[in-house]
């Protein structure tokens, strides 16, 4: 029904007062936000309580860490489809390997325990894997740190990060936004 002549209509659900602005984020993208969000708080909480058992095995802190940064990501650790887990090949083992839905593989994570400092040795590891398996990106990881490098780049492999952070950094949105590049929607683009 029409309003009067001369009187202006309620604005309703999806008319222009409630159109988002160009470039904005919508609800789907303020959603995966949050969910990175509050897995870094929970990861965070967990690193702070239990160091000692975290830092001891490589099995728990991919468990209770990786899986659940992973997961906010939304990568399903538990879905072979997504995720192949303990790659190994005649040349090769790697912890994860993150797969296109059409099975090709977008990036590989090499994940140590969160005692362990990340090395050189270890992202040579990680580059050398994914460059066997031809995949674009290599990711290395203790847990409280994520350093993420597209191969192909002109730079030596870690001198140019896709992503690099420490979980334990005092601005969680500043974390939130530096793991947002390993999203899987962005890595299949």
């Amino acid at each position: 029904m029409s309003a009067p002549a001369g009187t202006a209509s309620p604005p309703c659900a999806g008319g222009p007062t409630s159109a988002l602005r160009p470039g904005a984020p919508g609800d789907g993208e303020i959603r995966r936000r949050n969910a990175v969000r509050d897995a870094v708080v929970l990861v965070r909480e967990k690193l702070t309580q239990h160091p000692d058992y975290l830092d001891e095995d490589e099995l728990r802190t991919r468990t209770i860490v990786v899986d659940e940064i992973l997961g906010a990501l939304g990568w399903d650790v538990r879905d072979p489809a997504q995720v192949s887990l303990e790659h190994r090949d005649r040349r090769t083992r790697i912890d994860y390997v993150l797969l296109a839905g059409s099975g090709g593989a977008l990036a590989v994570i090499e994940a140590k325990r969160s005692g362990l400092a990340l090395t050189d040795r270890m992202r040579s590891q990680t580059t050398g894997c994914a460059a066997h398996l031809r995949v674009p990106v290599a990711i290395v990881t203790n847990g409280r740190r994520w350093e993420a490098r597209e191969l192909g780049r002109d730079e030596s492999p870690w001198d140019a990060f896709l992503a690099r952070v420490n979980l334990s950094a005092a601005d969680v949105d500043g974390v939130v936004e530096s793991l947002l590049p390993l999203r899987r929607e962005r890595l299949r683009r």
